[in-house]
């Protein structure tokens, strides 16, 4: 899923079967731009 936007990696974890092994990396930029979508809704 890398490179992916938040919506995809969202749909293909809902239809991922059995275990998921996650590694994330902390983008302050990304992280704030979509906290300000998430206020704005």
């Amino acid at each position: 899923v890398e490179g992916e936007h938040h919506e995809k990696a969202v749909e293909l974890l809902k239809a991922a079967i059995g275990s998921v092994k996650l590694v994330v990396r902390y983008t302050p930029k990304v992280l704030e731009e979509m906290e300000m979508r998430f206020d704005k809704q």
